[in-house]
């Protein structure tokens, strides 16, 4: 998701299961290797923070976005927050919870979905 907002035209859509969109605005104590590879040396409202991003963009070019979430999932908040996010800036996406928690058969079932959405994007067979 964040890839797509950086380099909306590198990129004619976009879904995301489950995911940890503002991590960024998350509290951590000490951040790994791992997270300051992803966020960079600045957290909230810095290059790397997808809110930050999605403010800043311009809504008319970027990507189709869709997201999801399982209700039992830890990361619900993180989607809904995100979802309302994008709706006070008027930027158009779908967003969806199903039942689910964080795991492989979750995914398993709505990466048909994503599929879908992508092909819909890109004109070709299996859109709806």
């Amino acid at each position: 998701m964040k890839l797509a907002m950086k380099f909306p035209d590198q990129f004619c859509s976009v879904v995301s299961h489950s995911s940890c969109h503002n991590i960024a605005r998350r509290p951590v104590e000490e951040p790994s290797n791992e997270l300051r590879l992803i966020l960079g040396s600045e957290s909230a409202n810095g290059k790397d923070d997808l809110f930050a991003i999605v403010e800043n963009a311009e809504p008319s070019k970027l990507p189709a976005i869709r997201f999801d979430c399982g209700v039992d999932d830890f990361l619900l908040e993180d989607n809904r927050l995100f979802h309302q996010h994008l709706e006070s800036l008027n930027i158009p996406h779908e967003y969806e919870e199903f039942p689910g928690e964080h795991s492989w058969a979750y995914w398993d079932v709505h990466v048909q979905e994503a599929i879908a959405f992508h092909c819909k994007a890109l004109g070709i067979n299996g859109g709806k």
